[in-house]
């Protein structure tokens, strides 16, 4: 086995370590181990960042700073409208006059 092999299979197991016993935020471990990669040679830095630039990627970023915005400022009231949830047949009820309302102007 060549050495960078076992560089990359021993960060890939730390990894799963962390995240499972979560010691650390998702973020702060995924840095950890990018920047061990990129340390010990495996990556370049150009490499590294090559995926900052793939407009998916930038597009569900964009999406989750949206989602915690919007989640943040109270403009969903979807939880009101729903109630407690305790009542499935009731909730899918609540969501069904709107959802159906919706999707006549949706294709």
């Amino acid at each position: 086995m060549n050495l960078e092999i076992v560089v990359v299979l021993t960060v890939v197991l730390i990894i799963l370590v962390c995240l499972i016993t979560e010691i650390a935020k998702l973020a702060f471990i995924v840095f950890c181990a990018l920047a061990v990669l990129i340390l010990t040679g495996i990556l370049t830095p150009s490499d590294a960042l090559k995926g900052f630039s793939n407009e998916g990627m930038l597009t569900v970023a964009l999406l989750f700073i949206v989602a915690g915005a919007v989640q943040q400022s109270g403009v969903l009231i979807i939880s009101r409208a729903l109630g407690s949830g305790n009542n499935l047949k009731r909730s899918l009820f609540q969501m069904m006059l709107p959802i159906s309302a919706m999707s006549a102007f949706f294709k």
